[in-house]
C-alpha cells in the first residue's frame, strides 16, 4: 500500500507536510487536524472546491498525479463563508435538532460556490420556514428569520449605532474585585440581572475604570436577565454584565421596547448559541435610535413599519 503526500496550509500562514495511506478518508484529515493541531472548526478547500470533511471521501480520489495533495485550512470561517458565493442557506431549530439528530442543538446547511463576491444574493429559509432573498456578503451577522425587519434595523456605513459597554475592566478575578461588601470594596459591579429584578453584586476597590458616571440600561448574561436602568451611573460591569449608554430620558423607553413581545419575538430571531437573551453583539449593529420605530407619538409600543424610509 502506497501512501500519500499531503500539504496543510493552515491559514494561510503554516505550511505543514503530513503523510496518510491510500484508504485515508476526508474524516482522517479531520481526526489529525483534532489530535495534533487542536483544530475543532474549520473549512477544508482544494482548489475551487470545498471539501466536506465529514463525508467519507476518499483522499485518493482528489489526487491529481503523483499521490500529493494540497489543502487549505481554514479555521476562521465565518468570514470566509460570507465572503463567499452563497447560493442556498437553511437554517433549523433546536426543534428540527431534536427531531433529526436526538440532540437539543440548532443547525444549519448551505450551498456555497467558492468564488469571492461582494454582492452576491442568497436565497434563505428561516426557522420559521419562509423564504427570503438576501445579499449576505456584508451582514455581520444573519438573522434566523424575520430578515427584512432585523436588516430594517441594522445600521448602514456611516449610520451612528448603539453605544454597548462590555469591557472586563472589573473582571471578577482581578485582585480589586471582591464577593463581599467591606471598607475597602466600596463600588457595587453588576455580576447578575435575574428575572425578579434582584440584581446580583460584587465590590471594587476602585471605580477609576470606566463604567461609574454613565447612564446606562442593564443586563447580563443568561435567558431569564432582566433590563436594570441605572441613570446615576452608580454601577460598575462585570465580564457577564452589559449596557446600553443613553441619555438618561431615553432609557425607560428604550427599556418599555426591548421588554416587549414585539422586540423578543424580533430578537429571539437573533438567537445565538450562547443562550442569552439580548445578545450585545447584535444589539451593537443596530442604529442608536432603533427603539424609536417601536414607539407612537404617545411613547405607546407599536409594531414598526418596515417600509418606510428610514430618517
Amino acid at each position: 500500500m502506497d501512501d500519500i503526500y499531503i500539504i496543510l496550509i493552515i491559514n494561510d500562514r503554516y505550511v505543514r507536510w503530513e503523510i496518510v495511506n491510500e484508504e485515508a478518508c476526508f474524516i482522517d484529515i479531520e481526526n489529525m487536524l483534532k489530535t495534533k493541531y487542536k483544530i475543532e472548526k474549520c473549512i477544508i478547500e482544494m482548489g475551487e472546491l470545498l471539501i466536506n470533511i465529514f463525508l467519507n471521501d476518499r483522499i485518493l480520489d482528489f489526487c491529481k498525479k503523483n499521490k500529493e495533495l494540497t489543502l487549505r485550512v481554514t479555521t476562521k470561517d465565518k468570514t470566509y463563508k460570507l465572503s463567499k458565493d452563497i447560493k442556498y442557506l437553511e437554517m433549523h431549530d433546536e426543534k428540527d435538532g431534536k427531531k433529526y439528530f436526538n440532540a437539543t442543538t440548532s443547525f444549519d446547511w448551505y450551498v456555497i460556490n467558492n468564488v469571492n463576491v461582494l454582492n452576491g444574493n442568497t436565497e434563505i429559509m428561516g426557522w420559521d420556514g419562509n423564504s427570503s432573498e438576501q445579499c449576505v456578503n456584508n451582514l455581520e451577522f444573519i438573522p434566523n428569520g424575520m430578515f427584512n425587519e432585523i436588516l430594517f434595523l441594522v445600521a448602514t456605513e456611516g449610520e451612528e449605532t448603539v453605544e454597548i459597554l462590555s469591557e472586563s475592566s472589573y473582571h471578577t478575578q482581578r485582585n480589586f474585585m471582591s464577593k463581599t461588601q467591606n471598607e475597602g470594596f466600596v463600588y457595587p459591579c453588576v455580576y447578575t440581572t435575574l428575572k425578579d429584578d434582584t440584581i446580583n453584586l460584587m465590590w471594587s476597590e476602585t471605580n477609576s475604570n470606566g463604567h461609574f458616571g454613565i447612564s446606562k440600561l442593564i443586563w447580563s448574561n443568561g435567558m431569564a436577565s432582566s433590563l436594570q436602568i441605572d441613570l446615576g451611573g452608580q454601577y460598575g460591569l462585570t465580564q457577564f454584565a452589559y449596557a446600553i449608554v443613553d441619555e438618561p430620558e431615553n432609557l425607560h423607553l428604550i427599556k418599555k421596547v426591548m421588554e416587549s413581545d414585539i422586540f423578543l419575538k424580533l430578537i429571539n430571531n437573533c438567537y445565538l448559541s450562547n443562550g442569552d437573551r439580548f445578545n450585545r453583539k447584535i444589539l451593537a449593529t443596530f442604529r442608536k435610535d432603533f427603539w424609536r420605530y417601536f414607539l407612537d407619538e404617545n411613547n405607546n409600543v407599536i409594531e414598526p413599519n418596515y417600509d418606510v424610509e428610514r430618517v
